[in-house]
């Protein structure tokens, strides 16, 4: 067991501290932008996704807002949101964390999520990573379904000022 976890300790050194080569930096910055910096316009634009829904991350996480870790714990987040909405009775609130978890994926997950795992594939040396990155990109296709899916069976009341099935 020692020696997996070594080895899966060099292969991350190897894709994500450029150890072999520049870095594959898991942030969305890095693939949308000229350049490939971080901390653009985009950490800035799902910063203010974010606050919008009441989230922010811990001061403990040092990564910037806009890494991967970060956005699939704000869709986490408004998973749970949508799931308490619905308990709630709420079809109207559900339908709006429904909303904004189709617009962040088709805005930001879905637009980079693609590039990083075809650079995870190329730089890999290893299954592990390799294996983790078409998990990822296989959740953000069919996270974008199910929330379509859901959408279009999710029933408000007549009386929501929301359109209904």
């Amino acid at each position: 067991m020692e020696k997996v976890k070594l080895d899966l300790a060099v292969e991350f050194a190897g894709l994500f501290l450029g150890v072999w080569r520049v870095p594959t930096h898991p942030s969305e910055s890095v693939y949308v932008t000229s350049g490939q910096l971080l901390m653009q316009k985009p950490r800035d634009d799902v910063l203010k996704i974010y606050r919008s829904m009441g989230v922010d991350k811990a001061g403990t996480f040092a990564e910037p807002e806009d890494h991967i870790a970060m956005e699939l714990q704000f869709m986490n987040h408004m998973c749970e949101k949508t799931n308490t909405a619905l308990k709630d009775g709420n079809p109207a609130d559900a339908k709006t964390c429904l909303e904004v978890q189709r617009d962040f994926l088709n805005e930001h997950l879905g637009k980079w999520v693609p590039k990083l795992v075809a650079d995870i594939l190329k730089s890999a040396r290893g299954d592990f990573y390799k294996a983790v990155a078409k998990i990822t990109k296989g959740y953000v296709e069919m996270d974008k379904k199910v929330i379509a899916e859901l959408m279009d069976n999710l029933v408000l009341p007549s009386n929501s000022g929301v359109n209904s099935k």
